[in-house]
């Protein structure tokens, strides 16, 4: 065997090919910078977050995504209001005042709500195009110095040196926050979120929350969320404790799902189509890094913070992380490292 181990040099280095690593690398290798992004061959859990928030379009715009190109491809519908509904039959019903249209805020009154594998694989497609290279392995360990990262390491032996990083290795991972043991800000209680899509045949252009709101079931609620135009995506949120306890008592996943489901009578003729295939399950709870950039490196994506999804900014955090990072090593690249008041 070798004595050397494989070697790899570049401008950037940017651990995760999540949303926040994809769209980092774009903007980067648009600004002439020479990325290498790693990312394991299978992604650690299916991609969440479909139901944008008002600030996503023009991030979406900046990586070359129009909303009306994905609206046309149908990877996305339009998102023009919230409404959210009780078990008792009221209802609150937000839709973007005109005002906010304008000076001096200039928001957008309409945003969208995304089929996330659609959406991911558009930009990788524009990633692959701008010539970012791809490891498809694991980072494992990271080299560093006088708190700059020299190089990483990743599970099928290779090293991978450059004077910049990005770690978007999401949630699961946070390389660089646990190997400088960064302190984190957590708060709420663990949660779990279970989902599944089903085909319907007419859909409102808006986001629908669904509450019971007795104390004994705080922090349960049920999203509806048309990815596109004949998918919906029906998901249930509840504090880890709940669910494991109504596992306790013999109730499998689907069944638990379906317990909630049937409390609001909008989702019957959804639940008589039969078994509920392809559920999707993840735990997590809501962090924050607040050191998240050093003298070459950067956190972004769910590894520097992972929002409440009741909040509907994980994409538009996620984005706007990549912006950030990728113009602050484009700003300070022949400096060499970011100074203290731009960290």
């Amino acid at each position: 065997m070798p004595d050397e181990v494989p070697s790899i040099s570049c401008d950037v280095t940017v651990i995760g090919g999540g949303l926040a690593g994809k769209a980092a690398a774009l903007h980067l290798a648009r600004a002439g910078v020479r990325v290498v992004c790693i990312e394991p061959q299978k992604a650690t859990r299916p991609p969440v977050g479909e139901s944008l928030d008002w600030s996503a379009p023009d991030l979406l715009n900046r990586l070359g995504l129009s909303p009306g190109s994905l609206i046309a491809s149908r990877i996305a519908t339009w998102k023009r209001h919230v409404t959210v509904k009780m078990r008792d039959g009221c209802d609150v019903h937000y839709v973007p005042s005109a005002w906010l249209g304008g000076f001096p805020f200039y928001v957008n009154l309409a945003t969208l709500h995304v089929e996330r594998t659609q959406l991911d694989d558009e930009i990788l497609k524009l990633v692959v195009d701008q010539g970012v290279t791809f490891v498809r392995d694991r980072v494992v360990d990271l080299e560093a110095t006088d708190g700059q990262i020299r190089s990483v390491q990743t599970e099928g032996g290779r090293r991978v040196s450059s004077p910049w990083f990005i770690d978007a290795s999401g949630m699961g991972v946070s390389l660089v926050a646990r190997k400088f043991n960064l302190p984190s800000l957590q708060y709420g209680p663990t949660k779990v979120a279970i989902w599944a899509y089903f085909k319907v045949p007419q859909q409102e252009e808006g986001t629908t929350l669904y509450m019971d709101p007795r104390p004994a079931e705080y922090l349960e609620w049920i999203w509806e969320i048309p990815v596109s135009p004949d998918t919906v995506s029906v998901g249930y949120v509840a504090p880890g404790a709940v669910l494991k306890a109504r596992r306790e008592e013999g109730k499998s996943v689907e069944e638990v799902f379906r317990q909630q489901l049937m409390k609001f009578l909008r989702f019957d003729p959804l639940l008589k189509q039969g078994a509920l295939g392809g559920i999707n399950v993840t735990s997590f709870r809501c962090r924050v890094h607040p050191e998240s950039a050093g003298p070459n490196w950067l956190i972004a994506g769910e590894a520097a913070s992972l929002v409440d999804p009741m909040t509907s900014n994980g994409v538009t955090a996620a984005l706007r992380h990549a912006t950030e990072a990728a113009a602050l090593i484009v700003k300070f690249r022949a400096r060499g490292e970011v100074p203290l008041r731009a960290r």
